[in-house]
């Protein structure tokens, strides 16, 4: 990435085709960046411009990020999940499904993400936050990584990535804690593919009047962006 591309840190949606290709191979402070399955590029630009792109485009032709926060959800017993699983005629553990979770991260060290061997249940770990060579950006760590730094005493000095809200560590629980009846998800025979969603960008925490101080806060785009890892990585596992 060149000292010019390093600016174009503000992101939007625009839809893939032909007029946003043209309109962008004319404006050096565009990038278009990832093209997701719903018909749409992630693309970037800057704070100084991101007005007059408006404007040209006009707000029905891109869409700006939305910030999002996480929230709570119900328990197994009140969403039906623990009678569903307590008949054994249908046999619903999830087994040989994969569930993606896009939210705060996921403590990976937990027993209840790990087969009975030991290793872990989740394949394919992205997160956004750290540093690394992933496409657009992050780091990304598969199952043999996770499985290698379950093995270390200090797991996460080799896989450095970390749930420090919880949020995203809890609702893959519900979905499919495994390893103890007592403390079943929904699924607890399935595997995971995570994305650990980054901090929005400052732009869009002042556009909508946030608090700076409340530290999870994301954008859809990257929201956008994690589900578009899972489904390629769902593809790539057949």
């Amino acid at each position: 990435m060149n000292e010019q591309e390093t600016t174009l840190t503000v992101d939007f949606l625009a839809p893939a085709d032909d007029r946003f290709i043209a309109y962008a191979a004319q404006r050096p402070y565009i990038r278009i960046g990832t093209r997701l399955m719903s018909g749409y590029y992630v693309a970037y630009t800057d704070e100084a411009h991101l007005d007059e792109v408006w404007q040209d485009l006009g707000s029905g032709f891109q869409v700006l990020p939305k910030p999002l926060s996480p929230v709570d959800s119900l328990s197994n017993e009140a969403g039906g999940i623990t009678q569903v699983l307590e008949q054994p005629f249908l046999d619903l553990s999830g087994a040989g499904v994969i569930i993606g979770f896009v939210d705060t991260g996921i403590d990976f060290t937990l027993p209840c993400f790990r087969e009975e061997d030991g290793f872990s249940r989740i394949l394919s770990l992205w997160d956004q936050t750290l540093e690394g060579d992933a496409e657009p950006f992050g780091a990304v760590f598969e199952k043999e990584d996770i499985d290698k730094a379950l093995l270390s005493p200090e797991p996460f000095t080799l896989l450095p990535s970390m749930d420090l809200d919880g949020h995203g560590t809890f609702l893959a629980s519900v979905a499919c804690a495994g390893g103890d009846p007592e403390l079943s998800g929904a699924a607890p025979a399935a595997s995971l593919v995570c994305v650990k969603l980054r901090r929005a960008g400052e732009y869009y925490i002042r556009r909508y009047l946030l608090p700076p101080e409340e530290p999870f806060l994301f954008e859809s785009t990257d929201l956008l962006l994690g589900v578009q890892f899972i489904l390629d990585k769902v593809a790539a596992l057949q």
